[in-house]
């Protein structure tokens, strides 16, 4: 369900025991069982907390003057002193993009009203048009769709009676357009085709270095350090939470890297002092071998933009400081993006149970085969909810 398993953030719970406390680390905990969009960020804060403290001092959730709460105050050992660095934890994702761009609704709705009418969803095929839209520095990818209702409305008026017709009239091939209330789009039918499909622009693309998600995160939280002590390092953390700028490892010429945005960000922001990028990517290691690993990219502001209290050293010892704090991160189970989607749903998924090895055996894990037993899970793997949380100390 999350990036890293449970037993691992289960883990870094019973470590921040003794740091956080019991009343804030249960919050963090109540955030983490809760079936909502907030839970990656509950995650990525626990995760980086723990790994902080194997790294330096830390202590959380100190109040600043303004009244401010930012996540950490990180004290690290550098050659000849002691450097403060107070931080934030805060997550990116595309749900705002998704909502606007609303093309996962159409693709739904064409495949439920092919099997209500009794045609097979696999000989249907889309495509969105889309493009680049507003002024240069403030432009966007966005798709022909109008807003929801108003899709759906088009749905029922125009697209319905097509597939309806389709199955009232067998046809092998048929095609509609659509070129009404801001849509422009086609829907193909063929009975040929063996998978279903669907195309349109990528939108979730950063043609602009201010309008984009990444940039819109860091801004909002530049207030939460801006109270931090004048000679201390103030370092942002910002983590995927299915945010494609984030996680994309080949960026088109007309596009920009996260890198890139962050660089804009601190350019025009002397409040913070350091970007830390944090992203989960697929790696493959020949044919069909492919293997999860947690990505990072520190982003510093450029000398002429520097205050006094960073300079070449104290990024070099922030750099040392969080190279050992990336050594003892967990391995990821799940990219961001279905991570995302997992963690709105109830209960703690099935998780990777075993693989299947012929047609008269199947491998499964010892806790598989433990929950089995004890009548937790069917051989169906229907499961009960359980939820994380700090483990009574002791004689407790």
């Amino acid at each position: 369900m999350f990036i890293f398993s449970r037993r691992w953030m289960q883990r870094c719970i019973d470590e921040l025991v003794s740091i956080l406390g019991e009343g804030p680390l249960q919050k963090l905990v109540d955030r983490l069982n809760r079936p909502d969009d907030g839970r990656l960020a509950a995650m990525w804060e626990l995760v980086f907390l723990r790994c902080l403290a194997h790294a330096g001092h830390l202590r959380h959730e100190v109040p600043l003057p303004g009244g401010r709460f930012p996540d950490f105050e990180w004290t690290i050992a550098s050659e000849d002193e002691r450097l403060c660095v107070w931080g934030d934890v805060t997550t990116v994702s595309d749900s705002g993009l998704d909502a606007k761009n609303p093309v996962d609704h159409l693709s739904a709705e064409i495949t439920r009203l092919a099997r209500k009418y009794g045609l097979n969803p696999n000989h249907f095929r889309y495509d969105v048009q889309g493009g680049r839209v507003g002024d240069y520095r403030k432009s966007s990818m966005e798709l022909s769709l109008p807003d929801r209702p108003t899709l759906q409305r088009i749905i029922k008026s125009s697209v319905e009676p097509f597939v309806r017709h389709l199955a009232a009239a067998p046809s092998p091939a048929a095609n509609f357009s659509c070129m009404e209330e801001g849509a422009s789009f086609t829907v193909g039918y063929d009975q040929s085709q063996m998978f279903a499909g669907g195309g349109h622009p990528s939108y979730d693309v950063a043609v602009s270095l201010r309008n984009n998600p990444i940039f819109r995160a860091l801004k909002r939280k530049t207030e939460q350090l801006a109270g931090a002590p004048e000679d201390a390092i103030r370092l942002l953390i910002l983590c995927d939470a299915d945010c494609a700028s984030m996680s994309r490892q080949h960026v088109s010429a007309t596009a920009y890297s996260s890198r890139a945005i962050a660089e804009d960000f601190l350019r025009q922001n002397r409040t913070i002092d350091l970007v830390l990028l944090a992203t989960v990517v697929s790696a493959s290691h020949g044919w069909q071998q492919r293997e999860l690993v947690p990505k990072f990219d520190l982003v510093a502001a450029r000398s002429g933009r520097r205050p006094a209290r960073l300079n070449a050293d104290s990024v070099a010892a922030v750099t040392i400081a969080l190279n050992r704090v990336l050594s003892v991160f967990p391995k990821p189970v799940l990219e961001p993006i279905n991570a995302a989607r997992r963690c709105v749903e109830r209960g703690y998924g099935n998780g990777m149970r075993g693989a299947y090895v012929n047609n008269k055996t199947i491998k499964i894990s010892s806790r598989a085969l433990l929950q089995l037993l004890a009548g937790e899970i069917s051989r169906h793997f229907r499961t009960r909810t359980v939820g994380i949380g700090p483990r009574a100390a002791p004689g407790t």
